[in-house]
Formats: structure tokens, C-alpha cells, sequence
């Protein structure tokens, strides 16, 4: 398998090669079509000026011809019943046919250059032919010749074609080695991430990775070690979330255990032996509502909410009536205030059980002949809740951390009041499907609101 590397690489030296490719087609179109015309013009006056200097000078026209193939053009001189002369260097390829010589001695022009079709890859002016050539009469010692000239191309960039030659090559190699250089440059990022992703699947999270660039890679680097920290986070929370169900469950199992085994094996009163039994129902209670409460979190995390008309003051009053032993034990004063027709789109049960919770906790940690006062009412296209006791309160340190799953405050306190840090939980995923949020206000030893926010329609 290429690894990304050689394809970035393979795939950039195949754009330089077609885009030299390219380019050197489009340059012959353009010779072909612009600069063919003026060459063979410009070819054509030097070969008109060879001819009239040969007809109004009397110096040696071969000397002359020698000089102007010095100066860098190839000539072939035709004399009627004689082999071609040739100055100033030879053609590859010296094949012409008769008929176009005899009609230059005809006094014809011969326009090879022009009329010459352009090839593929090789323009007219490196042809290095007699063919492409430009022909014009001339009287040469005092006899009628057809004189055939071309510039002398080796000639005349010889230096400078190998200077090119070797830039060309200089520039490639460069090129190709920038390539390779940038290219890891490039990958580097990349290779790091997929090395992170092997961590990753290792549970190691201590990551190095490219986020201070300002690139794309860099935002992908940034996106990606928020990803991992987000796992990470996950990962501790499954844990502890594992490790606090193992725990809520093994203490009640413990208990009911060890009063078994003291029922079966000792010798017990009447009284002893309804006190453990009273005991295990108590822990098996816990056992079931832990359950129960570990269900509705997954029910909230995979399930769909069952929306419909919620009237809340209702619910709050059916709450209020069906546990009126519990405040009444403590004699608690509750005070509601709803207004009226304040109605929900919501699951109608979970939002009883939001309510239950938060009347529960009001009622198991408020102060016997305390107040719990209960508000509801519509703000905009909101409902809200307030539910405040004038209890125990929450310090300061917990109150960021009432919410998580197993959390509590004070382990022998919330012991002793059944609970499993649950609620309050359920109570947060409740309202958050619902897209609602729920705060909480406290004051050690004065007491706790808390505030539950739903819009009135779904979100």
C-alpha cells in the first residue's frame, strides 16, 4: 500500500510533467500560428538583401557568401547542371525537391519556412532541413542560381541552448527536491494525528499534536485533540459511572447478605429477626430503585420523548396531595403559587418524576416546621419552576457537582436518607431533553432554590 506521502509526491512530479507538457504544446500552437509569419518574413528580407547586394556588387560572391554563413545562416546555393554549394554549416537533411529549385530560377520565391506544416513537438524554426528553408533568385558569377537560406539556429544559440539546457536540468532537480522536502512537510501533521489515533486506541491521551499552526491542519489538529479530551472525559465518567453502580449495588447486597446468614445461623428474638427483616426489604428497596433510576438513564440517552399537553400546576398539586404524610410527619408549611393554564409540550412522565424529585429533596432536607414554597409561572415563551426550602443548603464546593451521576455531598448524611446520587441527575437529562435548563441557588444552613426553565412548545 503507498502511503500518502509517495501519492502527494507521484501526484505533484505528474502535475509538473503535464504542466510542462502542456505548456510546451501550447508554445509550438503559438509559434505556429504568431511567430512562424514574422520568422519567415524576416528570413525572407535577409534573404532579398543577400540578393540584391549579389546583383549590384562586384566582390566575390563566394567570399560573401562565406561571410554571411560566418554571421550565422545556412545556405545552399543551386547552380543549373551542378551539385549544391553549401555555406555556413550543413542541413540534416538536404533533400529538395527539383521542381521547386527550377521554379526559384525561375525567378520564384520559395517560402519553405511558411508553407512548411507544423509537427507535434517540433516547431518550424528548429527543423533543421533544406526544406525549411526560404529560396529567392539570384545571379551568382554572372550565371542564374536559386539560393536557399535558413538561420543557422545551432549557431546562433549554441551557447545559450546549453545554458538553458542546464537550467532546465538545475530547475527540475530543484523542483523535484522541493517537492520531496515539502511533501514531508506537508504529511508530517498527518502522520501525527494517525499516530495519536493508535494511542487513542490504547486509552492514552496524552497526545502531541500540530494545533499552533494556522491551516487547516491546524484546525483539524485543534478539532481532533478537543475530540480527545471529550473521549478521555467520557472514559473517566464511564468508570467512576461503573465503579459507583458496582458500589451502590454491592452495599445493600452486603447488607442483605450478612442479616441471611444471621437469620439462618444464629439465634434471634422475635424482635431481632423483624428488625433485619424490616433491613433487607429496606436494602432490596434500594436495590430495585437503583434499577429503576439506572433504566431511566438509559431510556433518556437512546429513547424518544412521548410529547403531549403537560398542565403543570396539576401535576405539582397531585405531587403536593399524594405525599402529604411525608411533610405533614415534619410539619412542613407548602406553599403553591401556579398560574393558571400553565401547560407543557412534554413527556408527562418524566416531568411528574422531575417534580417528585425536587419535592422530595425539599421535603428530606428541610428542617422540621420549615417552608417549602413551589412558583410556577410563564416568562416569554418559557415556563418556569421554582422550588425553594429554607433546609440544610449546599455548600459552595458541591454545589457545581449536584448534578453528576453518584454524586453526594455527604456520604453518611445522604446514607442515611436512602439515596444513590441519582436523582438529581435524572432530574438534569429530564429537563435538557426537553431543552430546558435547571439552576440552583443555595446557602449553607439557609436553604435551596432551585429553578427549572422549559419552553412551552418544542425546541
Amino acid at each position: 500500500m503507498r502511503s500518502l506521502y509517495v501519492r502527494v509526491v507521484l501526484t505533484i512530479i505528474g502535475v509538473m510533467a503535464l504542466s510542462s507538457l502542456f505548456s510546451f504544446v501550447l508554445t509550438n500552437v503559438y509559434y505556429q500560428l504568431y511567430l512562424k509569419p514574422e520568422n519567415s518574413e524576416r528570413i525572407t528580407e535577409v534573404a532579398e538583401e543577400v540578393q540584391r547586394f549579389l546583383e549590384e556588387n562586384l566582390t566575390s560572391d563566394e567570399q560573401y557568401l562565406n561571410h554571411i554563413g560566418q554571421l550565422g545562416y545556412q545556405m545552399a546555393l543551386f547552380v543549373d547542371g551542378e551539385e549544391p554549394q553549401f555555406y555556413g554549416g550543413s542541413f540534416r537533411d538536404e533533400q529538395l525537391p527539383t521542381s521547386d529549385v527550377q521554379r526559384v530560377m525561375l525567378g520564384q520565391t520559395y517560402n519553405g519556412v511558411g508553407e512548411t506544416s507544423g509537427q507535434l513537438f517540433v516547431t518550424g524554426f528548429f527543423n533543421n532541413e533544406l526544406r525549411n528553408t526560404v529560396g529567392v533568385p539570384v545571379l551568382f558569377e554572372d550565371d542564374m542560381a536559386a539560393l536557399f537560406l535558413r538561420p543557422n539556429v545551432e549557431q546562433q544559440l549554441g551557447e545559450f541552448r546549453s545554458f538553458l539546457a542546464v537550467l532546465v536540468v538545475f530547475i527540475l532537480l530543484f523542483s523535484v527536491l522541493v517537492v520531496f522536502v515539502s511533501t514531508r512537510y506537508l504529511v508530517a501533521p498527518i502522520e501525527q494525528l494517525t499516530r495519536a489515533t493508535k494511542k487513542m486506541e490504547q486509552a492514552e491521551f496524552e497526545l502531541e499534536l500540530p494545533t499552533k499552526r494556522k491551516d487547516e491542519i491546524g484546525q483539524l489538529a485543534n478539532h481532533f485533540s478537543s475530540m480527545a479530551q471529550t473521549i478521555e472525559r467520557q472514559e473517566r465518567l464511564r468508570r467512576e459511572f461503573v465503579a459507583n453502580v458496582s458500589h451502590e449495588i454491592q452495599s445493600p447486597l452486603t447488607t442483605i447478605q450478612g442479616m441471611t446468614h444471621a437469620l439462618k445461623h444464629e439465634e434471634r428474638t422475635d424482635l431481632e429477626r423483624k428488625q433485619y427483616v424490616e433491613q433487607i426489604e429496606l436494602e432490596s428497596k434500594r436495590l430495585s430503585s437503583l434499577s429503576r433510576q439506572l433504566l431511566t438513564l438509559a431510556s433518556l440517552e437512546h429513547g424518544e420523548l412521548n410529547r403531549n399537553q403537560c398542565r403543570v400546576a396539576e401535576q405539582w398539586m397531585d405531587i403536593v396531595r399524594t405525599h402529604a404524610f411525608r411533610w405533614r410527619e415534619k410539619e412542613l408549611f407548602v406553599q403553591t403559587d401556579f398560574a393558571e393554564s400553565l401547560i407543557v409540550e412534554g413527556d408527562e412522565q418524566l416531568l411528574y418524576q422531575v417534580w417528585l424529585n425536587l419535592f422530595t429533596n425539599a421535603v428530606k432536607f428541610s428542617k422540621p416546621e420549615g417552608t417549602i414554597r413551589i412558583n410556577g409561572y410563564q416568562e416569554d415563551q418559557d415556563v418556569i419552576v421554582k422550588v425553594e426550602d429554607n433546609g440544610e443548603g449546599i455548600s459552595p464546593e458541591a454545589l457545581p457537582k449536584i448534578f453528576e451521576r453518584f454524586y453526594k455531598e455527604d456520604q453518611s448524611r445522604t446514607s442515611k436518607k436512602e439515596s444513590n446520587g441519582l436523582g438529581l441527575a435524572i432530574v438534569h437529562e429530564i429537563v435538557t431533553r426537553h431543552g430546558g435548563m435547571i439552576d440552583v441557588t443555595s446557602e449553607k444552613g439557609v436553604g435551596t432554590t432551585f429553578i427549572v426553565r422549559l419552553p412551552r412548545k418544542k425546541v
